[in-house]
């Protein structure tokens, strides 16, 4: 998403977007994630010394695959963000630069790009374990049957092969 900043240009001045973009969108950025709902954006801007400052948030509903039970589901995602945006000066790079460089971003003209920022902070917003409900119970190890759905048959007897050998023992007894 490019920003104009040319209503910028005083200090201190402030720019708040509120932008609807299509599912589309996330053909861009999120790719293994299917964006099922429009990205919802609040965007400001803020003129600093430096550069320009941008903190926002974003909502949107994404297609998740249970890491459980394997049966896709639909999650809310939500994100905060920020970022300072530094011009990029026309002079030779040194080794400091390299460095920031990779680090913060920088703009030239009068756009910023915050399409990698929102990707960025869609993408760590995933929860790390992906489970379509509290509830969810998962398949079975033995046999693969869904036990949302179905119960299953198999006998579990779970003994833990290092204790196999008390359990012996107590068979003689």
């Amino acid at each position: 998403m490019q920003i104009s900043i040319t209503n910028l240009k005083g200090e201190s001045a402030t720019l708040r977007i509120k932008k609807e973009l299509p599912v589309d969108y996330g053909d861009r950025g999120l790719t293994e994630e299917k964006l099922v709902s429009p990205l919802k954006l609040d965007v400001t801007v803020t003129n600093t010394e430096e550069g320009y400052s941008v903190q926002g948030s974003v909502q949107t509903k994404v297609e998740l695959e249970c890491t459980r039970c394997l049966i896709p589901f639909v999650y809310d995602l939500s994100a905060e963000f920020s970022d300072e945006y530094l011009p990029k000066l026309n002079r030779a790079e040194t080794e400091d630069d390299r460095f920031f460089s990779e680090q913060a971003p920088y703009f030239q003209g009068d756009q910023l790009d915050i399409t990698e920022l929102i990707n960025e902070s869609l993408i760590l917003a995933i929860p790390m374990k992906l489970i379509c409900s509290t509830d969810c119970t998962g398949l079975c190890s033995h046999c693969g049957q869904n036990l949302n759905q179905n119960s299953c048959q198999c006998i579990v007897d779970t003994v833990d092969p290092r204790l196999a050998a008390l359990t012996d023992l107590l068979k003689k007894e």
